[in-house]
């Protein structure tokens, strides 16, 4: 783990790096861990790194439905800060959050995600496809829909736009997409209520 280079996305840093003491979060100018290296050593806080001490670290969060992990610590200051440190796949990010808490000796514990804001968001997804699915499966309802008037305020020219996109799609396309979307969400919210993605943190005891 220490002294790999890994490509990460966090904020404006795309470089990361562990070394004996620290977590390093660097630009993604730096293209390997040479350039890294010179550029701690000039000990400049303009040098595009953000470093993170290892003992500064109080808890990490992974989870395992995520390419993301958060890490809080303490900063110089005092002030309790967290950095979320996005990885190019589940696997990535929960391998490195588990050898990281563990390289750290922080007590492990596992608990279920709560589901219901993502059950929220897919479920409203899922009837508003479903209810516009069948309401334009009359050919009829799809044409009276695209010609009655729209107002001219924010939901209205939100209402138009969405019109335009039905009208250039036409009235089988726009069914097939409603019905892809609806497939889409269900399944989501289906997986959501059978396989809850498990929650991993490690916190200091």
């Amino acid at each position: 783990m220490k002294d790999q280079f890994y490509t990460v996305k966090s904020a404006l840093y795309e470089r990361l790096v562990v070394t004996d003491d620290s977590l390093h979060l660097a630009l993604s100018t730096y293209k390997d861990m040479d350039m890294i290296n010179t550029q701690l050593k000039k000990n400049s806080k303009l040098n595009g790194i953000k470093t993170i001490l290892l003992n500064s670290i109080s808890k990490i969060e992974v989870n395992q439905g995520d390419d993301k992990i958060s890490i809080h610590y303490t900063k110089e200051n005092g002030k309790s800060k967290k950095q979320n440190i996005t990885f190019g796949s589940e696997a990535a990010s929960n391998a490195f959050g588990n050898a990281l808490g563990e390289e750290l000796s922080l007590k492990r514990e596992i608990k279920d995600e709560n589901r219901l804001p993502k059950l929220l968001g897919n479920g409203v997804l899922f009837l508003a496809a479903l209810g516009f699915l069948i309401y334009f499966m009359s050919e009829g309802n799809f044409n009276s829909f695209l010609e009655s008037e729209t107002s001219n305020t924010r939901s209205g020219r939100k209402t138009g736009f969405f019109k335009l996109i039905l009208e250039l799609a036409g009235h089988k396309t726009s069914l097939g997409i409603m019905i892809v979307v609806a497939g889409l969400t269900g399944w989501n919210v289906f997986n959501e209520c059978k396989n809850p993605a498990k929650l991993v943190s490690y916190t200091k005891s």
